[in-house]
């Protein structure tokens, strides 16, 4: 599998190559197309800060934002059969939700058929934490696609750390049942 990652600091490659034991092929704002493998389904992600509620929102204004770019011309140029794209909820809401919608219908000239949804990732996985996202699905065929149900959570943060020497975390019992 081939990676391509918009990495500018040289700790961020480093981090990546610890902990996948891989070397993207490098900064995607720089490749051409043409040195991307041909694929089936593009997993991608953009830069969340130019979107988020904490961020200063400037959408496409910021530089981070445009990398939005980066992903329609790997998807106008390799034409995967789908993709999933993964973000924060304020882009949902930014600029009374425009850059969302010039982002669907952009996608959309490409020929994909487009869904979008914002998830807790507490309603799915079973993982202990709030963490709304928006992902947006696309299909070049007709699909019948639906999100997921939710799973009820049954895990709780108490569940996940290690039940001896709890005291090296250093949370109080109270807290930790205040705090979810």
């Amino acid at each position: 599998m081939a990676h391509v990652l918009c990495l500018v600091r040289m700790t961020n490659k480093i981090t990546y190559n610890e902990n996948f034991n891989d070397i993207p092929l490098g900064d995607i704002r720089e490749l051409s197309y043409k040195i991307i493998p041909d694929h089936e389904i593009l997993l991608a992600g953009f830069p969340c800060q130019p979107f988020s509620y904490s961020g200063y929102k400037k959408g496409f204004k910021d530089d981070r934002g445009t990398l939005f770019f980066e992903i329609l011309r790997i998807l106008k140029n390799k034409k995967p059969k789908s993709f999933l794209l993964e973000n924060v909820k304020g882009l949902t809401s930014l600029n009374e939700g425009k850059i969302l919608k010039s982002m669907i219908l952009s996608l959309e000239d490409l020929g994909y058929s487009i869904y979008q949804k914002v998830l807790n990732t507490k309603n799915y996985g079973n993982t202990p934490q709030t963490r709304e996202r928006i992902y947006i699905v696309g299909f070049r065929d007709k699909v019948d696609f639906k999100f997921p149900q939710p799973i009820k959570l049954n895990k709780g943060i108490s569940d996940l750390l290690l039940k001896k020497n709890r005291k090296a975390f250093f949370i109080m019992k109270v807290l930790l049942f205040t705090i979810f």
